[in-house]
């Protein structure tokens, strides 16, 4: 069987690319060139290593020894980062897992403060840094998803304004996917949990939206995982409006201009 490399979170450093396990089944964290990571994406289940070896050298004109291909996938399959059988089965059994508990805080105690009385206390300080009137948030609000430290005045801006704002019944939280998604959007079905208790999720509307979509809307959960773009703005809305905070409709969308056509179908749903 071709050797296939499994879905993997990927950051840069400034020793190479640091390839790390997003289920957990693996604790290593494999450092690659962006080269050796390019030729490890190759492995797709399809290919054997001399198919790789004769794309690499028809369509990049390279010839990578045999031998080099050899210690690569050797690093791949030591690291836990190649798909087989029993690693298939506990990478679902855990993907399973994950689905039926809320999405964990990822920046907790790295961007906003875990504890609840130390949070409250930090969201006031970032509404300290604006002065002057605010208006309410008026059928929508568009929230900044950088570091709260690097812009505290536009986040005490939009927390100010969802405070002036009655809680609606919904809100669609719509955000960038920093790590790729399989379709053109993907939606998150469980709650959300911040420093003030889960944020619920307006399970039945994401489901009738799934409905109406030419694809299949909870595609991507693994992206959700340290999404930041639906973080900030969940953790900030429950700060808003507490108790009274509405359910939600997390989603992600790509940045790529070549799926415009399928986000289009997505505000027409």
């Amino acid at each position: 069987m071709p050797p296939k490399l499994r879905e993997l979170d990927v950051q840069e450093t400034p020793e190479g690319l640091a390839l790390t396990d997003p289920l957990g089944l693996s604790e290593q964290v494999l450092i690659l060139s962006p080269e050796a990571y390019y030729i490890a994406t190759l492995f797709d289940g399809t290919r054997s290593l001399e198919d790789v070896q004769a794309l690499l050298l028809r369509e990049h004109g390279s010839v990578v020894p045999r031998e080099k291909l050899e210690e690569l996938l050797t690093a791949l399959e030591k690291a836990r980062f190649l798909e087989d059988p029993k690693l298939r089965e506990l990478a679902e059994e855990r993907l399973r897992a994950y689905l039926r508990e809320p999405r964990p805080m990822a920046l907790a105690d790295r961007s906003y403060p875990r504890d609840p009385e130390a949070f409250r206390r930090y969201v006031e300080t970032l509404r300290a840094f604006h002065e002057g009137e605010v208006a309410p948030a008026s059928g929508g609000l568009v929230m900044p998803h950088l570091e709260p430290a690097r812009v505290p005045e536009l986040y005490g801006v939009a927390i100010e304004a969802m405070r002036r704002t009655p809680p609606p019944d919904r809100v669609v939280v719509l955000g960038v996917a920093h790590r790729g998604v399989a379709e053109v959007a993907a939606a998150w079905g469980t709650p959300l949990e911040t420093p003030l208790g889960p944020l619920q999720v307006d399970l039945e509307a994401l489901q009738a939206l799934d409905a109406l979509l030419p694809f299949e809307l909870f595609n991507s959960p693994l992206a959700f995982r340290e999404e930041h773009s639906i973080e900030f703005p969940a953790v900030f809305m429950k700060a808003a409006w507490s108790d009274a905070a509405p359910r939600v409709l997390p989603l992600i969308v790509s940045g790529d201009p070549e799926r415009k056509a399928g986000l289009d179908e997505l505000a027409r749903a």
